[in-house]
């Protein structure tokens, strides 16, 4: 099963204990670049 999340899209995820989630993206991961706060979010995406 697979989950498309488009850019500027804010998804909260859920899982079981036994849950495994993997990521495929183009570009390489940096922390610089997520928003970890939802209103921040809202803020950024008038």
């Amino acid at each position: 099963m697979g989950l498309y999340i488009p850019k500027m899209c804010w998804r909260e995820m859920q899982y079981t204990h036994n849950a495994v989630q993997i990521c495929m993206a183009s570009l390489a991961y940096a922390e610089d670049d997520y928003i970890r706060d939802y209103q921040e979010f809202k803020n950024k995406s008038l």
